[in-house]
Formats: structure tokens, sequence, C-alpha cells
């Protein structure tokens, strides 16, 4: 199983790599996804669904890259353009590399995975070469959702101080809920809102919302109470991002 984990990382990181020679690039994905697909037939019956979308995500990018749709978009100019997130969690140094924000996130949960580190409280990146920041929780991020939501955001608001857009939507939400990173993105604030849903698994309860839009300001909420589902923190959120 860490193999098949290992094969589906190398074949996401391959489609976004840069490549002098895009006929070497092709023989070399076509390879890395055939030994996916046979690893995949193996480990079938041990298979989550995360790891199962994981290696059709990887598959399907695969095929684009080949066909020269691949990375950010470039229509088969020769190469595939990405940022690189030189990240650290704890003392656990990996790279990551990906042309969007969605790609950032699915290669962080599968590094999580390989390296399988329990707790943390603090989390380092640096982004296409800026200076390294860090993010430091009182208590710890102990699932990989939370420390690649964490993570996501980071990168997100630095690309935004670098004028990068990881998105193709209007509106970018980022930020933590009780330290529950909190990523949405929309053309409205409907879709930020179902977004946001759609990305944040809660768990717990929460009473404190930081959020920010398109890399601005960070806007805080406090409840007296307690937000107790994802679409509370979320209604919240986008309110509070837009006051």
């Amino acid at each position: 199983m860490k193999k098949l984990m290992t094969l589906i990382f190398a074949v996401s990181a391959m489609t976004t790599a840069q490549a002098q020679d895009r006929t070497t690039m092709e023989a070399k994905l076509l390879k890395a996804t055939s030994n996916l697909q046979r690893a995949v037939d193996r480990n079938l019956t041990i298979m989550t669904d995360g790891d199962l979308r994981e290696a059709l995500r990887a598959t399907r990018n695969a095929i684009r890259a080949v066909r020269g749709q691949g990375g950010g978009g470039n229509g088969g100019g020769g190469h595939f353009p990405a940022y690189v997130a030189n990240v650290k969690f704890e003392s656990n140094a990996f790279l990551l590399q990906a042309s969007d924000v969605h790609e950032f996130k699915e290669q962080c949960l599968v590094r999580a995975q390989q390296t399988n580190l329990g707790n943390i409280d603090d989390i380092y990146l640096s982004f296409n070469g800026a200076p390294q920041v860090k993010k430091h929780t009182s208590g710890w991020w102990t699932t990989n959702d939370q420390k690649c939501g964490i993570l996501t955001g980071m990168i997100l608001d630095e690309a935004f101080k670098q004028g990068i857009v990881l998105s193709r939507k209007r509106y970018v939400m980022t930020g933590d809920a009780d330290g529950q990173g909190l990523f949405a993105e929309g053309n409205n604030i409907f879709e930020l809102e179902q977004s946001c849903t759609e990305n944040l698994n809660l768990s717990g309860n929460v009473d404190d919302v930081r959020v920010r839009l398109n890399g601005g300001e960070l806007k805080t909420s406090h409840t007296g109470g307690w937000w107790t589902t994802a679409g509370e923190v979320c209604r919240n959120a986008v309110s509070t991002v837009f006051r």
C-alpha cells in the first residue's frame, strides 16, 4: 500500500514538473501511469474511497498532460508551469509542486499519509522561494485533513503576497476555525459558502473564526456559544469576511 501511495505522488508530481523534452516527459508519464494502474489492481480490495479518488485524479491529470492540457493549462507549450512549496510538518520536510490550490492539497494529503506523523503543532512553509513562514497551534493538528487544510491556507496567502493566483474563482477565503483550516473559493457568496462547507471536515464544536478574502485583511468572529456544524461555521465565516 505504501508503494501505491508513492506511485500516486510520483504521477501527480510529473504532471506539474517542468520538462525541457516533451517526448521524454510523455514517456515517463505513460510508464508511471501504467505502474500506478497495476498497483491499483493489486491493492483494490484494501483501498479506501479516498485512495481510489487520488489514483483516479493522478491518472486523469497524466492523460491531460500527455494531450498537452496539463499543469496550468498551457496548451502543450512544452512544459508544465508549477510553483514549489517547501514544507515542514514539525521537522519532517517535503516538497510539493503544483499549479493550483487543489493539486497542492491533494499532494499534501498523499505526503501526510506517507509520513504518518501523528499530532503536530508547527507547520513551516517557503512558497516559490520566499522566506519561510510558520504557523503554530496551542493544541494539536491531529488529522491529515486538518494539517493539509492549514497548509493550503498558508500556500494561498503566500501566493497572494506574490501576486500569484492559484484559483480560477473570483473569491478565495482562507483562515481557520479554532485551528481547523478553512478554505473556500467561488464566484459569489453562495458558491463560497458551499465550497467552505464541502471542504471543512469539522472535528468538534468551535467558537472562533479567523478568515481573510483574497489574501486581504484578517477578520475574526466569536460566539458566546458554539458553532456545531460545518454549515454554521461557514455561514459565519462568509459573513465575517465580507463585513
